[in-house]
């Protein structure tokens, strides 16, 4: 049987790709076509190159496609992070999960965001104590802003927002250290975890406890100009 010239089987490959992403994903934008979005395999010698210029796309059904066909029998661990990261963004949680648990058995530094994924995996599988402790885990090891804010979106999945609204703050407390959106982002989660706990504190009939949790935001100016600030303050001299 005869060979296909290198250059053909790396046309084949792109095309390849880009079918699987057509069947995984969103469809592409109307205003830029295939070949102006997609990498062309052909024009990459070394595959780490063409992955990386695949993933400034952050289309994950291109990661998932791509490491499919270059490494049928599956990648290489140093791909393990962006195949599970890729196949959580699409919903394929049990194949996140399975990944991030065989990456985490490297070990190496990276170790923390194994058990974040690990743990995000759960919480979207509603396995909550589960990832409550691999939560625990990252937080234990890196005590950073986004892990206390992942940590605060599984309590508050829980309804459980008194520890949510702990989980947030304390990443409120870091958020210097992230872009402003993300700053924004926080405040809003804490102000509403706050004002969810308020709630359950008056339909407990602890009307004191309300107050003084609404007295938390409307003391804060940044957590006073959040939409749950807003309620806070119609709300506090009413209960």
């Amino acid at each position: 049987m005869n060979k296909l010239p290198d250059i053909t089987f790396s046309l084949y490959i792109s095309a390849l790709i880009t079918l699987f992403y057509m069947l995984s994903c969103a469809p592409f934008s109307a205003e830029v076509s295939v070949s102006e979005e997609i990498p062309n395999r052909a024009n990459y010698s070394d595959f780490s190159v063409y992955f990386k210029a695949l993933k400034t796309l952050e289309r994950p059904g291109l990661i998932i496609g791509a490491l499919s066909l270059e490494f049928p029998g599956g990648p290489p661990l140093v791909y393990l992070d962006d195949l599970a990261r890729a196949q959580w963004e699409i919903g394929r949680y049990y194949s996140s999960l399975s990944n991030y648990f065989l990456w985490l058995k490297t070990g190496g530094g990276k170790h923390v965001r194994a058990l974040v994924g690990i743990a995000k995996c759960y919480r979207e599988l509603g396995e909550y104590a589960h990832a409550a402790v691999y939560f625990s885990l990252a937080l234990k090891a890196s005590p950073t802003f986004w892990n206390y804010y992942e940590y605060g979106k599984l309590y508050e999945r829980m309804g459980l927002y008194e520890k949510a609204a702990e989980m947030y703050n304390a990443a409120y407390g870091l958020s210097s250290k992230v872009q402003y959106v993300y700053r924004s982002l926080v405040q809003g989660k804490l102000a509403n975890a706050i004002f969810k706990a308020a709630q359950e504190s008056m339909e407990m009939g602890d009307i004191d406890d309300a107050r003084k949790k609404l007295s938390l935001i409307l003391n804060d100016p940044l957590l006073r100009q959040t939409p749950a600030g807003e309620k806070a303050d119609f709300w506090m001299n009413r209960w």
